[in-house]
């Protein structure tokens, strides 16, 4: 494992050893806002509204269908990634030579090559989708501001309460492993018949002699994992007391909680989706305009990745997107008659309205 400097420092007061004069990287003074998004369609969005270049760090699956929708991107992963086939040579070449790279969105996993740093003075966002607060601080750390004047947007993708469970679950599950090992080498075999993937975090082969391997527990890696464990089961405590959120968390564990801090969805989609239900406002939306208003929707309400195979029709579906971001509008459902029939309609309603209406009620 390659352990940052904050690991080793952390590690090393937990085991009590001390060590003086480790430098830890600070933030410049030079971010000026901070987003929060969550799904990748109004982050698609956002590009295409700036002009200004942008780093993504993201998985490579991601990445790889972000470079599929944005015409001037490149991709640049380690030479070690299974898909290092997908990097853009001559964006490595410049970022080594000049310290810049020629697209406009650059698209990249988790930490580049280690060394390799961006100096470049047009970059004015860097977009993490990752879970680890410390590789997020060290992905943002690759841009080294170049004019006291360059500004930054920092945009964080948001983490459902389903996928920091599902991290919950893999970081308990190499544990588990870990423990298991230290128990005793033919258990952990005969359980888990090989060191699985997500395992190599933490256990690695070490050779004894010749004729021997003996498999080796990284306690630095299972202090690192015990404390990631511990930072997503405080988020996910947060996000079901509804008192916080994934960013939110990151914001804080970067101590950049006085920058001013919005929402991408609600900023780049907002007034689009607020526009389109404006039309439809208090019409009985029979078949056909349902049809009208879900296909205006469409590219807002539902991600580009399920629209093949996702109906929008579903009208829970809709309300809890417009509930999700403070939308102004909602949509009920109700039997009115219609042409001497009782029909069942769809009926877009401002919520002020709603209120008021009920206020009245009263």
């Amino acid at each position: 494992m390659s352990a940052t400097i904050e690991e080793l420092e952390e590690y090393f007061n937990h085991v009590g050893i001390v060590v003086n004069d480790i430098q830890n990287f600070e933030f410049d003074n030079n971010i000026s806002k901070i987003y929060s998004y969550q799904n990748t369609d109004s982050l698609i969005r956002y590009f295409n509204s700036v002009d200004y270049k942008s780093i993504l760090f993201s998985s490579i699956d991601e990445i790889e269908y972000i470079n599929e929708l944005i015409d001037d991107s490149s991709i640049v992963v380690s030479k070690y990634n299974d898909r290092n086939y997908l990097t853009d040579k001559s964006e490595i070449d410049s970022i080594v030579d000049d310290n810049k790279f020629n697209s406009k969105l650059l698209l990249t996993t988790t930490t580049l090559d280690n060394g390799i740093s961006i100096h470049d003075l047009d970059v004015e966002s860097i977009i993490v989708d990752l879970y680890d607060p410390l590789i997020i601080k060290q992905a943002i750390g690759r841009l080294r501001i170049g004019k006291a004047n360059q500004v930054l947007e920092i945009i964080i993708r948001n983490k459902s309460k389903g996928s920091v469970s599902s991290m919950i679950r893999k970081n308990r599950e190499i544990l588990d492993g870990v423990n298991t090992l230290r128990e005793c080498e033919d258990l952990y075999f005969e359980r888990y018949e090989r060191v699985s993937h997500n395992h190599k975090r933490c256990i690695y082969p070490s050779k004894i002699d010749k004729d021997t391997t003996k498999m080796v527990i990284n306690e630095i890696a299972v202090f690192k994992l015990k404390k990631d464990l511990e930072f997503l089961e405080t988020v996910h405590k947060s996000i079901e007391d509804k008192t916080g959120d994934f960013a939110s968390h990151i914001i804080n564990y970067l101590n950049l909680e006085g920058i001013n801090f919005e929402n991408l969805e609600r900023t780049f989609t907002m007034d689009s989706v607020d526009s389109i239900l404006k039309k439809y406002e208090d019409m009985y939306l029979t078949m056909e305009e349902k049809k009208d208003l879900t296909r205006d929707l469409k590219p807002y309400v539902i991600p580009q990745k399920s629209r093949r195979t996702m109906s929008c029709f579903n009208l829970t579906y809709i309300n809890s997107y417009l509930e999700q971001f403070n939308h102004k509008y909602t949509i009920d459902e109700d039997r009115v008659m219609l042409d001497g029939k009782r029909t069942r309609v769809w009926i877009v309603r401002k919520l002020e309205e709603i209120v008021l209406k009920n206020n009245r009620s009263w």
